[in-house]
């Protein structure tokens, strides 16, 4: 890594390091500090942030060459396009591993012509086999009827001989049948004769030497019974010769037929197992040369390109180029349609070390978008976003889809393509803004048959060359067709002139949007910062009001609490008196029973008024602890619903102490308990009531001892209503100057307890101002950190 890549980045690591590192210094030094430790952890957490990034981009920068990525969706040509550009610029690895290739292809004789000549040999030795086959075939069509008929002839000269030897054999069975026949009547003849003679006939024919008629006519049918049965064994022997004869005559010729049907089947089946055998050669060719062309495979053109399979390219490939002078390097990148787990990090470390950007796409339409449904996955224009936000240029590449010779027209695009293409730069231009560059057209298939010159014999790329070839006669016309000539040109003489330049901005543009970037993403928990103080503010200010409005209650309560009191003691005192006085009792008694009437009810104000008002100080206590409590769980659910809120990639959380119910709570009680100790002890109703009582007797006196002789006069009844008057007098003086004294015990009351309510209100604001001491730590950070953003930009 150059020193002048350390530099920047570190450069602007250190300034961010800093101004963190002096805001953490100067809140430890405030009085705040333990209260903002959360808001500090989330600055560290910032900064850890952004640091790594910076790491990263440190680790994958490149500030000597050139380096565009080829990034875009799977199966969208740029492996493809980057073959093509590696065969048509003479990438040195590119060079090297056609060399390899071509001195396998020399050695081992694996040329196309090599493939040509075994496949012609195999197809016309089949061929030949087939009309061998087919001449066997017509062999035993040829010979099928005239072995039949021979066939026919030796079966039917075997019927004809069965058929004339069964009608001889008749023929002579009869004429035997009628010979014995003959020969047995004569015989019973013959012997019936013999039987009739006399005696001495007997002796006669004994010694007779000729025979009689009957007897020589027994010797001659017995002599031609002999003759027939030699002729007719003659007959019968002629037969089976001529017969026979025929049947060999016909056998023989059968015979014939099939001698010479195998003499021609086996030259016909020799010449095919000659045919057989050289297939069996040419096979065997074709088999070493299937097998050693899986040689030239590593060194053969387009390993880079995918089969279609997700995910073929699933690590970045780096290629160097120099092209008239200009050194640049192409990344071969996994398209961003794999597996995210498989292809995440080769894709973002790819655009962090680009400095710029190829948007490959085979559709000419703006990138698809999710349908921002909970859960869906992100479309290929939010990582189009995500990955390509911190680059400088991006320029798209519509790679026109010509897998055959038919779809590589002129002019490859037409209207609705352009319209396309038009749609999808002003969709990029409006989420990438002056990053994007503008759309480019090719057609990277065509223009990689046309230039490559080592792919494998018989595979689907050689036959797909010599279909472009024969259909546009050479490389020059595919090239230009496909717009790769134009493609280099605007390469040239745009995207990598001045890169030096370019790659400064770049790097620089890229620290400047991590930093961005990050800020951004600390301005939303700043945001919810910011309304999290107003919903805070607004609560605390609710509950002070309700403190208000309870010890307005509490005053309130005080003076009628006096205004009891006082009636109470009025009253009850009155009642006492006036008992007293129907008794018919004289002046001195009068004046002595109001007097212990006095004392007594005194002491009640005094006990009265105190339980009275530890009565409505507990009834305060009370109001205000659960204004407290409630006011509590209040913020505390502001405070996890704001963070309940946050859809952060960061894990920023706003961490306010607002649990201070206890602690207010103790306050409450003990200030309370403190104001009207202070207020009893100073008032002291035990001494200004035995004041007060001594006062009003010496009234009661003076009054009394006046109207002595006038009571004299008048009878009981006057003197009942002059005591009552007297009383009645006292009293209003006495109702007077206990309402001054209580007035003077409410009046202090007041004055303590709206003190320590004071002290509650001002505790309750301590969640405020750790939100306005977190606001104000956020925004300067916000503000220092935006000035570097602003010089790194600019």
């Amino acid at each position: 890594m150059s020193e002048l890549s350390n530099e920047t980045y570190e450069l602007i690591q250190n300034k961010i390091q800093s101004v963190i590192q002096r805001l953490s210094e100067q809140q430890r030094e405030g009085r705040l500090a333990k209260d903002i430790s959360g808001a500090m952890e989330n600055l560290a957490q910032l900064n850890n942030q952004i640091q790594a990034e910076l790491e990263k981009l440190k680790a994958s920068s490149e500030w000597k060459r050139f380096t565009i990525a080829f990034y875009g969706e799977t199966n969208a040509g740029k492996s493809t396009l980057i073959e093509a550009l590696r065969l048509q610029l003479g990438e040195k690895t590119k060079q090297e591993s056609q060399r390899r290739f071509k001195e396998i292809q020399q050695r081992f004789g694996l040329t196309q012509e090599a493939f040509d000549e075994v496949r012609r040999v195999i197809m016309d030795t089949e061929r030949a086999i087939e009309v061998v086959r087919q001449e066997l075939a017509g062999l035993s069509k040829k010979y099928a009827v005239p072995i039949m008929q021979a066939e026919l002839a030796v079966s039917q000269e075997e019927e004809n001989a069965v058929q004339e030897s069964a009608v001889l054999d008749l023929q002579h069975n009869k004429a035997i049948s009628d010979l014995m026949l003959e020969i047995s009547r004569l015989n019973e003849l013959l012997e019936k004769v013999k039987a009739e003679r006399k005696w001495w006939q007997k002796i006669i024919a004994r010694f007779s030497t000729s025979p009689s008629p009957e007897e020589k006519q027994f010797a001659e049918i017995t002599q031609h019974f002999s003759k027939t049965e030699k002729q007719q064994e003659i007959e019968k022997k002629e037969l089976i010769d001529h017969h026979h004869g025929l049947i060999q005559q016909a056998s023989t010729a059968l015979a014939e037929l099939q001698t010479q049907k195998q003499h021609e089947h086996n030259q016909v089946a020799e010449r095919e197992q000659e045919l057989q055998e050289a297939l069996r050669k040419a096979e065997d060719e074709r088999s070493r040369l299937d097998n050693e062309v899986l040689k030239l495979t590593e060194f053969a053109d387009g390993q880079i390109i995918g089969d279609g399979r997700s995910d073929f390219t699933r690590v970045n490939t780096s290629f160097d180029f120099d092209l008239n002078g200009h050194s640049f390097s192409l990344i071969d990148v996994p398209g961003i349609e794999g597996d995210e787990a498989v292809v995440s990090a080769p894709i973002e470390e790819a655009v962090r070390k680009a400095h710029a950007v190829f948007y490959v796409t085979r559709t000419a339409r703006p990138p698809q978008t999710n349908d921002d449904s909970p859960g869906s996955a992100q479309g290929t224009l939010e990582k189009i976003k995500k990955h390509l936000g911190a680059q400088s240029e991006v320029w798209s590449i519509y790679n026109h889809p010509a897998r055959s010779p038919r779809q590589l027209t002129l002019p490859v695009l037409n209207n609705d393509i352009v319209n396309g293409l038009a749609a999808m730069d002003e969709k990029l231009k409006a989420e990438l803004k002056e990053q994007y560059c503008g759309s480019l057209a090719i057609s990277a298939h065509p223009a990689y048959l046309a230039l490559t010159e080592c792919v494998a014999p018989g595979s689907k790329d050689a036959a797909d060359q010599r279909k472009f070839l024969d259909q546009f006669g050479g490389p020059e016309a595919i090239l230009s067709l496909s717009g790769l000539t134009d493609f280099i040109t605007r390469l040239q003489t745009t995207i990598i002139s001045n890169y030096r330049d370019k790659i400064k901005r770049s790097n620089k543009n890229k620290a400047y949007e991590t930093l961005r970037n990050s800020l951004d993403e600390f301005r939303a928990p700043q945001t919810h910062f910011s309304e999290l103080e107003k919903n805070v503010k607004s609560e605390v200010l609710h509950a002070q009001s309700q403190i208000n409005i309870s010890l307005e209650e509490f005053i309130g309560s005080l003076d009628i609490v006096g205004g009891k009191i006082r009636r109470a003691f009025r009253d009850r005192v009155q009642k006492e008196i006036y008992d007293e006085i129907e008794s018919n009792i004289s002046n001195d008694e009068f004046k002595r029973s109001f007097n212990q009437t006095l004392e007594l009810n005194a002491e009640n104000i005094k006990n009265n008024l105190k339980k009275s008002i530890d009565k409505e100080a507990d009834a305060l206590g009370e109001k205000i602890r659960g204004i407290i409590t409630r006011s509590s769980q209040h913020l505390k659910n502001i405070v996890t619903a704001q963070n309940n809120n946050f859809d952060l990639q960061s894990n920023f959380k706003i961490n306010i102490n607002v649990d201070n119910g206890l602690k207010v709570g103790g306050l409450v009680a003990g200030g309370i308990g403190a104001a009207l100790g202070v207020v009893f002890l100073a008032s002291n109703p035990v001494g200004w009531t035995v004041a007060f009582v001594g006062g009003v007797l010496a009234l009661l006196g003076s009054l009394v001892g006046i109207a002595k002789s006038v009571w004299g006069v008048f009878d009981s009844n006057y003197k009942k209503a002059q005591q009552k008057k007297e009383a009645d007098k006292v009293l209003r003086e006495a109702d007077n100057t206990i309402e001054k004294e209580i007035n003077k015990i409410i009046a202090k009351i007041k004055y303590e307890i709206s003190v320590e309510m004071k002290k509650i209100k001002h505790q309750l604001e301590e969640p405020v101002k750790q939100c306005i001491a977190i606001n104000a730590l956020f925004n300067q950070v916000d503000v220092e950190l935006t000035a570097i953003a602003r010089d790194i930009k600019y």
